[in-house]
């Protein structure tokens, strides 16, 4: 059996055109010379020995899927939640700094009118 000897291959257009024209080259040979049944197959010719997916696996996958969702909203919401925490914090902090500001000048205020 004689097959096309691999040819140097120039330019990128010209690369796809020799590649696509040894790959038919290849199945006229297999062809003319009917070595069909001495090729390797790479699909089932025995779908008895295809592993069989029943619904529990199938529907399994589908849980995954909807966990990994799950698991993506609950972090979206917990990064949602800790910067809104943050703003919280440091609004009631700024309120109360400005409350004890404003307590203090009024002892302060108090302070001075009964000094005088």
């Amino acid at each position: 059996m004689e097959l096309p000897r691999h040819a140097c291959q120039g330019g990128k257009g010209k690369k796809i055109k020799q590649t696509t024209d040894d790959i038919l080259k290849l199945f006229t040979i297999i062809d003319e010379q009917n070595l069909k049944d001495h090729m390797p197959r790479y699909a089932a010719a025995d779908l008895a020995r295809v592993p069989f997916l029943n619904y529990d696996a199938i529907n399994t996958i589908a849980m995954a899927k909807k966990i990994d969702a799950l698991e993506q909203r609950m972090n979206s919401f917990e990064h949602s939640m800790s910067s809104n925490l943050t703003q919280f914090v440091c609004i009631t902090y700024s309120i109360v700094t400005m409350s004890r500001r404003r307590i203090a000048s009024q002892q302060c205020h108090q302070l001075f009118s009964h000094q005088q």
